[in-house]
């Protein structure tokens, strides 16, 4: 990253932390573990395929946006967004899903700095725009939710939210019942 970048934008150091960290989770998954049910309808390979699914999306913003361009963002609901998106990864494998997240994540660090002052960041399409330091923060609070309860599922704990996490959450934290 460059130190223009570190500069501008000192959350990707975060976001940064957050794709490396999920990515040595998912590197010691076995078969086995990466059908493991995490959600009812995803298992561990659907939730890295979802992650990668919107962390190529969120690249993409960043390069349109810092291109001059209005970026496009995954249209449809989140549930058909969400979907959508595990479906299209569905043949990719595990070493190459993992590598796409780390390309996705270098894209976003080499770009962020030629980003315009100003520049709304949306989610998806009809959602509301974030500054950059906020739409860096859902992204790094939601790979940082689901590397959770991806570990929570291979231990066989049970894990409740007390509260939701979304995307207008910028700080990305959730508490558990029952603590940490």
């Amino acid at each position: 990253m460059s130190a223009q970048a570190r500069h501008q934008h000192p959350e990707l150091g975060l976001l940064g932390w957050e794709v490396a960290e999920t990515d040595v989770v998912f590197s010691f998954l076995t078969d086995d573990q990466a059908r493991t049910r995490v959600y009812p309808e995803w298992s561990a390979a659907d939730v890295l395929r979802h992650l990668v699914w919107w962390h190529e999306s969120f690249a993409a913003i960043v390069a349109g946006c810092a291109d001059g361009g209005r970026p496009i963002a995954p249209g449809g609901s989140l549930a058909q967004v969400n979907a959508r998106g595990v479906e299209e990864l569905a043949a990719v494998s595990p070493r190459g899903l993992r590598g796409r997240l780390r390309a996705a994540q270098l894209l976003i660090e080499d770009r962020a700095s030629d980003l315009p002052a100003g520049c709304g960041l949306p989610y998806r399409r009809g959602g509301r725009r974030y500054t950059v330091g906020q739409r860096i923060g859902v992204a790094a609070g939601e790979m940082r939710q689901h590397r959770r309860d991806v570990v929570r599922a291979l231990l066989g704990v049970t894990a409740q939210r007390t509260r939701p996490v979304s995307p207008g959450d910028a700080s990305g934290t959730a508490d558990w019942a029952g603590g940490h």
